[in-house]
């Protein structure tokens, strides 16, 4: 009972964890009705990942070759469909609100519609395998899903704040696509493997290692880029606070100044 309460905690507290640093990165200055209807499409675009899924599982669709079916499970059943369905949210729901009006907000937006489709996958898909699945894959799933999504919302954002910005949302989801191949590949195809006896040390233990790395840069340059937008947003911000009240300052001046000569004359 302890050790399903401690799987249960590691699938929940990463979940916890990222979705406060999104608060703190100004996800807290967004209405929390819109951040429920963004975490609310993440997570019905499970359905789209059922509908995938459960067809081709009831085919059983497989081959002889492990390769082969590690590369349809990890692109086909485990990504697709995720990071279809963030594509979606941002450009059909989250553009057209006002609140996203930041690279910042868009960032924190795609985090949300992350966070909310990996819950659903972990409820449909993890929970009845939770005593199988390996926590450190799981530990870095849920940050891995939220940096992809923030940075889709970031190629989101530049392709709409910023002029000549090589980044968009096409480029950026596909890069989202790509890390998160890798990252499912590697434990995948490592399963297989090990499910049929393999031994092959570099297959069984390395790929895994890789693919926490891949989730490791991708994450920590998704969240160092947030903090850093957010840091030039405040300071942006405090500037402008500072040139107003100097503004106010100076036209109070002004008056006074004006109201010396009236009593003056």
């Amino acid at each position: 009972m302890d050790e399903l309460a401690g799987l249960i905690a590691i699938a929940i507290l990463p979940m916890i964890i990222t979705y406060s640093y999104l608060r703190a990165m100004g996800g807290n200055e967004q209405p929390r009705a819109n951040l429920v209807r963004t975490s609310l499409l993440g997570m019905l675009g499970m359905l789209v990942s059922l509908f995938v899924n459960f067809p081709l599982r009831f085919l059983d669709v497989r081959s002889s070759m492990p390769l082969a079916d590690a590369l349809l499970a990890s692109i086909v059943f485990a990504t697709l469909p995720g990071e279809f369905v963030k594509l979606l949210t941002l450009r059909y729901y989250c553009q057209r609100l006002r609140t996203f009006s930041s690279i910042p907000a868009g960032m924190v937006y795609g985090g949300i519609a992350a966070l909310g489709f990996i819950l659903a996958d972990a409820i449909v898909f993890a929970a009845p395998q939770l005593w199988f699945v390996s926590p450190v894959r799981t530990l870095a799933a849920v940050p891995l899903h939220a940096a992809t999504g923030a940075i889709m919302g970031y190629g989101l954002a530049q392709e709409m704040f910023t002029r000549k910005s090589p980044w968009t949302l096409r480029k950026a989801w596909v890069i989202g696509v790509v890390a998160h191949s890798l990252f499912n590949f590697s434990w995948i195809y490592a399963g297989l493997i090990r499910s049929s006896g393999g031994r092959f040390w570099l297959i069984v233990t390395g790929l895994p290692i890789l693919g926490v790395c891949v989730a490791i840069l991708v994450v920590g340059w998704a969240f160092t880029r947030l903090s850093k937008c957010r840091e030039h947003q405040l300071f942006q911000i405090s500037t402008q606070t500072v040139g107003d009240a100097s503004a106010d300052a100076t036209f109070l001046q002004r008056l006074r100044a004006a109201a010396r000569e009236d009593d003056s004359s």
